[in-house]
């Protein structure tokens, strides 16, 4: 099936492209479902789309747009799309730091003096960035 949707998907991008100068806004409407299509069967493409919406913004305005108005199963695709939205990669690079941060040499105590024992210190608080 999900070959077949590929293909359906590949079609109507050339479709679109074929359409694309005609003064109706044909050619866009095939571009956009042909990518969709492709989008929701291919990883590849999936991470492609994200780069491309995230380096142009004109193209992420018109997926946020078509994402509001097609079927539920392939607005989920759009929504993994969004270069603003929820990304399991970037899941993977905290993991990342995280495991970096845990193989770093432990901080060294400080010695504590009396004002640190003190029942109304409070420790210096550092400025929020």
């Amino acid at each position: 099936m999900k070959l077949i949707l590929f293909l359906i998907g590949i079609v109507m991008i050339l479709v679109g492209l074929v359409l694309f100068p005609l003064p109706l806004p044909l050619g866009w409407i095939f571009l956009i479902i042909g990518t969709v299509l492709v989008v929701s069967t291919n990883k590849t493409a999936k991470k492609l789309l994200k780069k491309a919406r995230r380096k142009w913004g004109w193209l992420d305005k018109i997926f946020e747009k078509t994402g509001k108005i097609i079927p539920k199963r392939f607005r989920k695709e759009i929504e993994e799309t969004d270069p603003n939205g929820h990304d399991e990669d970037d899941d993977e690079d905290k993991e990342d730091e995280e495991e970096s941060r845990q193989h770093t040499a432990p901080a060294i105590p400080r010695k504590l003096s009396r004002l640190d024992t003190h029942p109304r210190y409070r420790p210096p608080t550092r400025p929020r960035s």
